[in-house]
């Protein structure tokens, strides 16, 4: 196989021409530091096939730098933009070179983001997860970005969000369940959300605000929730959904137990929350 013939592309890339055909251009390094490389040079099927694995490799490692230039990459985020353009080994090789030159490691891209998003965002460990997976974050280095993370710190995360949306409004049932709702779908916890709420100085409802709750989670229950208490399973599905509407676990176990008592003894053997 004969080089017939080497053009520039508009890329500054030089195109190689095999025996009058187009093969495929190679970058301007590449070219320059392959010997022979010329016209009229014969070249075997085997050396044009590392030449060209080479040539890709270089401009995966180019193409890395410029993503890596141009905003913070994670191993997964910059390998699924290099695959749209170079093959498997080129892209895992040049992820291999990013790694040692200090331009990619994953563990300090997940601290700094899970500091950020504590701090900045007020995000719960669970949707800091979530959103590092969704860049490609190996689970193991999440875990142990999330170790650092204390129960306290997200306990007090919860705090900082309420008393900065809901503070002047917690005294009423109404805004109390839209609160913590809302902390709910940002990824808190029911514990976190209920040891943050504990902390605040919160108005104790009046009697017959408690009353009303309890008259409300009993309705709920008989219109919503009553063919869920035939089983354990069913039973904390039904706790999970009321608390979600902002009542206390201490008013949805009672009216669960009311609810049970009119029940079969059956019913009542599955309760988990027994006095």
């Amino acid at each position: 196989m004969r080089i017939t013939g080497i053009e520039t592309t508009k890329k500054g890339r030089y195109a190689l021409m095999i025996d009058g055909e187009f093969a495929f251009s190679v970058h301007r390094d590449t070219f320059l530091t392959t010997p022979g490389l010329q016209t009229g040079a014969e070249l075997t099927p085997e050396q044009l096939e590392t030449l060209r694995r080479e040539d890709e490799r270089r401009s995966a490692r180019e193409s890395a730098l410029d993503y890596l230039s141009a905003a913070e990459q994670t191993t997964g985020t910059l390998r699924q933009k290099l695959l749209r353009r170079y093959g498997e080994q080129a892209v895992e090789a040049a992820l291999t070179r990013m790694q040692e030159l200090g331009l990619l490691d994953d563990l300090d891209y997940s601290r700094r983001y899970a500091a950020d998003a504590v701090n900045l965002k007020g995000y719960p460990r669970r949707r800091i997860a979530r959103e590092l997976q969704k860049k490609g974050v190996p689970q193991p280095v999440i875990e142990e970005v999330l170790a650092g993370i204390s129960p306290e710190t997200e306990t007090e995360t919860a705090c900082r969000l309420l008393q900065k949306q809901y503070a002047e409004k917690l005294g009423d049932r109404r805004e109390r369940e839209k609160a913590m709702a809302a902390l709910y779908r940002r990824g808190f916890s029911q514990e976190t959300i209920q040891a943050a709420m504990r902390r605040l100085p919160i108005q104790q409802p009046e009697p017959e605000e408690t009353a009303d709750a309890g008259a409300q989670i009993l309705e709920l229950i008989r219109k919503k929730y009553l063919k869920n208490l035939t089983d354990r399973k069913g039973i904390e599905k039904t706790v999970a959904a009321l608390y979600r509407r902002g009542y206390s676990p201490e008013e949805i176990r009672a009216g669960i137990r009311r609810i049970l008592e009119e029940q079969p003894q059956a019913l009542q053997e599955e309760m988990y929350c027994d006095d």
